[in-house]
């Protein structure tokens, strides 16, 4: 079973995680022996403590045997980054709802109005 199967089946018996992604080198196909596995969740709200974190991370990890490097998307502030998951990554839980859809483009009007506030500072 891939690495990236393996974590969508935990993903998915997990009701706290609303939907999550997979980034990075496993989702482009270019990983390397020792790459770890970027991934990125969206709790249900008031689900997403260090504990829950931690304990999810901790069951990924025992499953692949890989390093698990999880960005929690309802906390993430770098855009780059953000745009960087939801242009690049590979959504490996669905929403049973429209909650993904609305999220990106919440946040796509975000990256927007960000990209536009650093054009003004850049040019001052």
């Amino acid at each position: 079973m891939k690495i990236s199967e393996s974590i969508a089946e935990i993903l998915q018996k997990n009701e706290k995680v609303q939907f999550a992604y997979l980034f990075g080198s496993y989702a482009r196909g270019d990983e390397l022996e020792g790459s770890d596995v970027d991934i990125a969740v969206y709790f249900t709200l008031c689900e997403f403590d260090l504990g829950r974190r931690l304990t999810l991370a901790h069951t990924l990890e025992k499953a692949v045997s890989k390093r698990i490097d999880m960005v929690v998307l309802n906390e993430v502030k770098n855009y780059d980054l953000l745009k960087n998951i939801i242009d690049e990554g590979v959504v490996i839980k669905e929403s049973k709802d429209d909650s993904r859809v609305i999220f990106e483009l919440r946040k796509y009007h975000e990256i927007l109005d960000y990209k536009a506030f650093r054009k003004s500072i850049d040019a001052a």
